[in-house]
């Protein structure tokens, strides 16, 4: 795939979404783009021929002293998973916090609703 494609700019009306939204765009690459709020983050695909996005991955979650962990259930229970440390049980707080900011980046980028306040 060499060379890469040459990144597409984002349309105005998506970066006031995000802005709107309080989301920051952190990379803007041909292939994907990279959104954080509140230290949450998420990398989301796009088309490098037509620059619209097209889907959104895990959202991660900051953990002081350790760096983004992602959210996996074993059963109903809710974790943090986090690269050479055990899983640390999520809280109420950390599930919505992760859930309204997925949503949010969602809803901007025209992939999905946004989240309630």
């Amino acid at each position: 795939m060499f060379p890469l494609p040459e990144k597409k700019p984002v349309p105005e009306e998506l970066t006031a979404r995000l802005q709107t939204a309080g989301i920051w765009q952190m990379v803007n690459a041909a292939y994907y783009g990279v959104f954080v709020r509140d230290g949450c983050m998420v990398v989301v695909q796009r088309d490098p021929n037509t620059g619209v996005y097209t889907s959104i991955g895990s959202s991660g979650y900051p953990l002081p002293g350790v760096g983004v962990a992602f959210l996996q259930w074993q059963g109903d229970q809710p974790f943090l998973y986090r690269k050479d440390f055990d899983p640390v049980p999520a809280t109420a707080e950390q599930l919505e916090t992760l859930r309204k900011f997925s949503a949010d980046v969602k809803a901007a980028l025209g992939l999905e609703e946004a989240a309630s306040a």
